[in-house]
């Protein structure tokens, strides 16, 4: 599945991918599951990828469901078990990765960047519908509360 993330080695890009759940690295740090990613094309590079979750991806604030696109260098790290202890595990091998996002963009369901600095509006992502006020999303369990919020001011 990674290969077309192999032809990309050292390269920069733009990547999307929908958000899957927030986790923890063993020796702390947070880190974030995305799903279904593909690459400027729409062409799958991975069912799957962690992203190390920096100041960029912490302000994005995206939920799960959601989309996001930002720009990362293709590179490597070695996986697998490399403990001292005798246990059955997969073997140690290289894989490809995701490093240094940039340009985080979260999308809407139409895949259209949703803009924080804009006008009050209702937005719909995969998470749902929410009002966008103030540079900030208030999440709505349907589109008549989101438009009441927006109206709300």
């Amino acid at each position: 599945m990674r290969a077309e993330l192999e032809k990309s080695l050292g390269n920069r890009a733009t990547f999307r991918a929908r958000v899957e759940r927030y986790g923890t690295k063993h020796g702390g740090g947070e880190t974030i599951l995305l799903r279904d990613v593909v690459d400027a094309n729409g062409q799958i590079v991975a069912d799957h990828l962690w992203l190390a979750v920096g100041v960029g991806l912490r302000r994005l604030a995206a939920r799960a469901g959601e989309f996001i696109e930002f720009d990362a260098t293709v590179a490597t790290y070695v996986k697998g078990y490399r403990g001292k202890r005798d246990i059955d595990a997969p073997p140690v091998s290289l894989d490809y990765k995701l490093a240094n996002a940039r340009s985080l963009r979260r999308l809407d369901s139409d895949g259209l960047e949703i803009d924080l600095n804009g006008p009050p509006r209702v937005v719909r992502t995969e998470a749902g519908w929410f009002a966008l006020r103030n540079g900030l999303l208030y999440p709505c369990d349907s589109r008549e509360q989101a438009e009441a919020k927006v109206l709300a001011g």
